[in-house]
């Protein structure tokens, strides 16, 4: 069974914690916890740390005179997938645990999470279904586009909308927008056509009226939701609170796919 850990890079400040100044000492001070249960392994140089009634792997190496690394694993072919996110509780408390003692603890000290096989386990569950609701949402807002607008889409692309430079051109450009940019293509307010070409048919008018092909609401700043979303979708659903999960969406994508200190919440 695959084994899953987390790893802190714990930097100390020698001269103002003279007395946690090794490998051992930093686990004397894990002791300190009445929650952990910690003794040492003296065969294979490792620890065995319980907490909740789990037990893990405890690893904790001097790489240099102040830096060390502290990992805590979980024990292969003690678990099944069944009980995976039980252990993942508990293997997430166990290091916020750790964390805490070390704060509380050492003066003038400092860690970095150098891996984390929960945010990662519980990222490739997530990321599919993000990736899959984000292209729903493109194709979605192309083909509406297409049908409503027709060719108009690709040729009045709005200034303030960002294609990326490696754009891949047998893709709509849809699909070459950053995904928090579609709602800035969704909800900004802006004219269909520029306002100075009304006023280049305005001076060539040779009588007090606009040329029939002429619509004056294209000149006028509305958002795409409005002209061609709104009435379909209906009153019920407003732009505000559309953007709002968007925006949400995005952080979550973001946070998924950098497996940033996620759980099963």
């Amino acid at each position: 069974m695959e084994r899953y850990q987390i790893e802190l890079l714990l930097t100390v400040d020698n001269s103002a914690n003279t007395l946690l100044n090794s490998a051992e000492k930093i686990v004397e001070m894990l002791k300190l916890n009445d929650a952990f249960r910690i003794y040492h392994n003296r065969q294979n140089a490792q620890y065995k740390i319980t907490f909740q009634q789990e037990e893990f792997n405890l690893f904790v190496f001097t790489e240099t005179e102040n830096i060390y690394s502290v990992i805590v694993s979980t024990i292969p072919d003690q678990y099944d997938h069944m009980v995976l996110t039980g252990i993942f509780d508990s293997l997430t408390k166990v290091v916020r645990e750790i964390k805490i003692l070390i704060s509380t603890n050492l003066k003038k000290c400092s860690y970095e999470v150098l891996w984390d096989d929960v945010g990662k386990y519980y990222a490739n569950l997530a990321y599919p279904n993000i990736i899959k609701t984000e292209n729903l949402m493109r194709k979605l807002i192309t083909k509406f586009m297409m049908v409503s607008v027709g060719m108009d889409f690709f040729n009045n692309i709005p200034g303030d909308i960002n294609i990326r430079n490696d754009s891949d051109y047998d893709s709509v450009f849809l699909h070459n927008i950053d995904f928090i940019d579609l709602t800035k293509y969704l909800f900004t307010e802006r004219p269909l056509r520029k306002r100075d070409e009304l006023m280049k048919i305005i001076d060539s008018l040779t009588k007090n009226e606009l040329p029939k092909d002429v619509n004056l609401l294209d000149y006028q700043k509305d958002s795409y939701w409005n002209r061609y979303f709104k009435e379909v979708v209906g009153n019920g659903i407003d732009a505000a609170s559309i953007k709002k999960d968007w925006e949400l969406l995005y952080k979550l994508r973001c946070k998924v796919a950098h497996s940033k200190f996620l759980d099963k919440n």
